[in-house]
């Protein structure tokens, strides 16, 4: 079901600015985050090997090893993070997260999202997500989307998209592809013609997805009810996650 969702303040271009891609980036965070999460430790390949290909409520799978361990399963309900000073290679469709000084090789069609100070070396058709000070070397068909603010290395027939006025591509192959500006920092007219939304008198409509009861993220500390004509501003929701974001980082495990 689709709700129809009608500002009490028009979304013009100017005054939404970034909000909606800000806002987009916490539910990402607080889909994760929304409840309460299980966590696993692994140190040996073995340990990683031995788990099962689903777990019935969330599980975060945190990395601690320094010699190398091989992701070649995508686990059902789970997110695989390697932290410190681990050392990963990602495989098949596997997803990863690196984080701290981690390094992550990725192959075939994995997806890596790479955060702090973690390198990533991506070949194959693997994506890349690159966040703050993340560093990471392109080959081959992989692309990478990228937030941060070290320079990305881009061989073979590699894309790189700069996401910010940070980012940074280095063109090591005539053949690789640096595409800039799809979503620039306090502006949104870039993220609205990406989206294929039509902009009347400076405004657009957006819809919202909700359950038969109206609701989004039910049973959540974020349950939202959207109901039929009522209006919910731009201001209310980010005020909303930022409060719901807080509450979630402060009952995350330590």
């Amino acid at each position: 079901m689709f709700l129809l969702f009608v500002p009490e303040k028009t979304l013009t271009v100017e005054s939404v600015a970034c909000k909606l891609h800000w806002e987009g980036l916490v539910r990402s965070f607080l889909k994760k985050f929304s409840q309460k999460m299980k966590t696993i430790k692994i140190t040996t390949q073995q340990e990683f090997d031995s788990l099962p290909l689903s777990f019935d409520e969330f599980t975060e799978i945190n990395i601690f090893s320094v010699n190398n361990i091989n992701i070649s399963k995508n686990i059902s309900n789970s997110q695989v993070t390697a932290r410190e000073n681990s050392q990963v290679t990602a495989r098949g469709n596997s997803q990863v997260t690196a984080r701290g000084n981690s390094q992550v090789t990725a192959r075939e069609n994995s997806q890596v999202t790479a955060w702090e100070n973690s390198q990533v070396t991506a070949c194959g058709n693997s994506q890349v997500t690159a966040w703050e000070n993340s560093q990471v070397t392109a080959w081959g068909n992989v692309c990478v989307h990228t937030y941060s603010n070290n320079s990305i290395l881009l061989f073979g027939l590699s894309v790189a998209f700069l996401l910010s006025s940070s980012s940074k591509a280095i063109k090591k192959s005539k053949k690789s592809t640096i595409i800039k500006g799809i979503i620039k920092d306090g502006k949104v007219k870039n993220w609205i013609e990406l989206e294929g939304l039509e902009i009347k008198n400076k405004s657009v409509i957006l819809f919202k997805k909700v359950s038969k009861d109206f609701l989004t993220q039910e049973n959540t500390p974020n349950e939202t009810k959207w109901e039929i004509g009522k209006t919910k501003t731009i201001d209310e929701l980010i005020s909303l996650l930022k409060e719901t974001e807080q509450k979630n980082i402060n009952q995350m495990p330590q």
